[in-house]
């Protein structure tokens, strides 16, 4: 899918790449309840993801965590709080081996979502999908709760 300019927001920025931290799920983890919650939201599952690592904007203090689906290869870029951000090419960039490229946050998730093709598994024929939901555990009632 095609990223149009309709959707994102606000100007694309700067990142270098994060090289010192370790995977982080709990964003993805976060998501993949919220859409397996909401009828608007293409569902999925966190197990669906690989980590691929961090960049960072230090500018911003904003750290975006790029995971990519293990069947359609596209990438869903987290940062803490769950925001879903574009990845933004411009042959002017640095190509320096330090440089994470350009990011953009996405509109809304169902925008997000949409870019990383999850909805190939809702049309028919369905696309194949590795790890299918009748194979996802059952949801955690505990992990939904707000204490």
């Amino acid at each position: 899918m095609v990223v149009l300019p309709q959707m994102l927001t606000g100007r694309s920025f700067q990142t270098k790449l994060d090289f010192d931290g370790d995977a982080v799920w709990a964003p993805l983890e976060a998501v993949a309840r919220i859409a397996r919650q909401s009828p608007e939201l293409s569902s999925f599952h966190e197990g669906e993801f690989m980590y691929m690592g961090a960049v960072h904007n230090e500018r911003k203090g904003l750290t975006i965590h790029l995971y990519k689906h293990r069947d359609t290869r596209r990438y869903l870029n987290l940062d803490d709080a769950g925001h879903a951000y574009a990845y933004r090419y411009r042959e002017d960039d640095p190509h320096d081996g330090l440089s994470g490229g350009r990011y953009q946050r996405y509109r809304t998730l169902v925008d997000a979502l949409e870019a990383a093709d999850l909805w190939l598994f809702e049309e028919e024929p369905h696309f194949f999908r590795s790890f299918p939901p009748d194979q996802w555990p059952e949801e955690d009632p505990c992990a939904t709760s707000s204490d």
